[in-house]
């Protein structure tokens, strides 16, 4: 994780905040390493923290945890449990009080050929966890209360993009596979909003005339050069192919498609975010600056 921190005490409802702080207890109860993904952690970062414009509204939180083994899984399972949640048809989800789900992704123990897991006990459903090591490892802590003080780690647009573009090619139901894509597109647009990322861009004058000194382009372009050196080997195969060649019917083209909401005047620009993108990820000239060590948060 980076030694950033972000503060956002206050700006989350309460609900959110008391699934973020009992997570974060039976985690490190447990010692397994976790990290918020998905719809929340893009609105703790991008709205909460940088002020982007929210997308869709989502009670529901998605964490992904580093296992040594399944059993491990089932006893972080359980401590849900006997904190008022209930299982449900699939093994990752959990329902709260409230109703709202709670999506917990094991990895790292648990993984098989081709950075799969196969939900015991008959391992006949499979899911992908691409990507998930690089979100905890380029994860930010923030600080989601301030009374007492708690920073969870959040997967940063760099780690999210890189897993919402696996989920893509990865859904079998059209209608998530859009959600994706359109959280592809609305990433790829606010990057810009970091303050450090546009000052990045405005330094390079030469990524700047590229793209008509148009920011959320270059900015599009600095997120894919940040996205190529922290894959790991089977993480960037699969987006080298998806790039390069397309998977069956889904490519960049068919990407652009299903992100937009009014596809007449929203696909060129969606496409052109794409191709700055992929420049930036096929920029073998970029060298990322060496990350500190991550602090630790809540001692």
């Amino acid at each position: 994780m980076t030694s950033t921190s972000l503060d956002i005490a206050g700006k989350i409802d309460p609900a959110t905040a008391e699934v973020l702080e009992l997570v974060e207890q039976i985690a490190s109860g447990l010692e397994l390493p976790y990290v918020v993904i998905g719809a929340t952690a893009r609105d703790l970062v991008l709205h909460n923290h940088y002020g982007a414009k929210i997308r869709t509204n989502t009670l529901d939180v998605d964490f992904a945890i580093q296992v040594p083994d399944w059993s491990a899984f089932k006893r972080l399972g359980q401590a849900l449990l006997d904190r008022g949640y209930s299982a449900t048809g699939r093994a990752h989800r959990f329902v709260g009080p409230s109703h709202a789900w709670l999506d917990i992704l094991p990895f790292g123990g648990v993984d098989e050929a081709g950075a799969k897991i196969a939900w015991p006990p008959s391992g006949d459903i499979e899911m992908s966890v691409l990507g998930l090591a690089e979100a905890l490892e380029t994860a930010v802590f923030v600080r989601v209360t301030a009374d007492p003080s708690l920073a969870i780690p959040v997967a940063t647009p760099v780690g999210i993009i890189v897993l919402k573009l696996i989920a893509w090619t990865d859904r079998e139901d059209p209608t998530e596979r859009i959600k994706d894509a359109r959280d592809i597109a609305y990433i790829l647009a606010s990057y810009e909003l970091i303050p450090e990322i546009k000052d990045a861009c405005y330094g390079d004058e030469e990524l700047m005339e590229a793209h008509g000194w148009d920011i959320t382009l270059a900015a599009a372009e600095m997120l894919g050069r940040h996205v190529a050196p922290m894959l790991l080997h089977d993480t960037a195969a699969m987006l080298d192919q998806l790039i390069d060649e397309g998977m069956g019917k889904l490519d960049l083209e068919r990407l652009a498609e299903e992100s937009c909401t009014q596809a007449d005047t929203q696909y060129e620009r969606h496409r052109s975010l794409l191709d700055a993108f992929v420049n930036g990820y096929r920029d073998n000239n970029y060298k990322p600056a060496p990350q500190t060590e991550a602090p630790t948060p809540n001692a």
